[in-house]
């Protein structure tokens, strides 16, 4: 069940996570997210648009000193970042999080990040067991920092894009992939 909600009207711009159920953030003024949670979710609602342009604009959040079993990203357009000894079992950018980021710092760790949407992006500096770009996350992007340690990307995907100075053990694939180090 949801224990924390930040809904399109709240002015908070830090968010307490509670320890037991569901952190759900749909509100463009968050921009950090501290405690435990079994999950955080960053809504669609969470997205800046622009009423002049009709665009979806950027928004950054950052999860701090946190332990999460799942991180999940479903707006447009979203950085979450995991930061400062924040550790999440999952993280996710969903189908529905075009051009979405997660970004593991290199305090931070996760076992498993998955990227299933269009345009995503998980940035490494931190510790990741296992990134998996699914079939739906057309030109994908790991990028993994020089202090990065990601054991496997499991690429599933059309176009994507394995780059960086890190350590990747293995890159397993059933698509073309772009290697770049």
């Amino acid at each position: 069940s949801i224990s924390t909600y930040v809904g399109k009207d709240s002015t908070e711009t830090t968010v307490t996570a509670k320890s037991e159920g569901i952190t759900l953030i749909a509100n463009t003024a968050v921009t950090k997210v501290t405690g435990n949670a079994d999950v955080v979710v960053v809504a669609a609602g969470a997205e800046k648009y622009n009423e002049a342009t009709g665009e979806i604009e950027h928004n950054d959040i950052k999860v701090e000193s946190a332990k999460m079993p799942i991180a999940r990203v479903e707006g447009e357009n979203i950085t979450v970042t995991l930061t400062i000894n924040t550790q999440a079992d999952d993280a996710e950018v969903t189908i529905t999080g075009v051009d979405s980021e997660i970004i593991i710092e290199s305090t931070a760790s996760a076992k498993n990040v998955t990227l299933s949407a269009e345009g995503s992006k998980a940035t490494v500096a931190g510790k990741v067991e296992t990134i998996k770009v699914e079939e739906t996350a057309k030109e994908a992007v790991v990028d993994t920092k020089s202090t990065a340690k990601v054991e496997t990307v499991e690429n599933k995907a059309e176009s994507t894009t394995v780059k960086g100075s890190g350590t990747v053990t293995e890159v397993k694939s059933s698509e073309n992939v772009t290697i770049e180090t």
